[in-house]
């Protein structure tokens, strides 16, 4: 796991999906899942999410960007990574 190309892809998934732009600059805590090839993103450990969303579609990864939410407000996210082309 590469931690830096983490950070650097979530300050670009923050600035680049329209429904992330609101969480742009919070501090965040990120757990990479080798298995499921997903990243998992939040914003509040404490808080778990009641509803997600897909969102837009971004250049910036390759694979679908889920949201999640609670009441309303973005907790955190998941890149869900094409096979071949997750995270190394």
């Amino acid at each position: 796991m590469d931690e830096k190309l983490i950070r650097k892809t979530v300050v670009l998934l923050c600035s680049e999906v329209i429904e992330l732009c609101e969480v742009y600059g919070k501090a965040y805590d990120f757990f990479y899942d080798e298995t499921e090839l997903a990243l998992h993103v939040s914003f509040d450990l404490e808080q778990d999410a009641d509803g997600s969303f897909f969102a837009s579609p971004s250049k910036s990864v390759d694979g679908e960007v889920l949201v999640h939410t609670f009441a309303g407000q973005i907790v955190g996210f998941s890149v869900l990574y094409r096979e071949g082309n997750a995270l190394s």
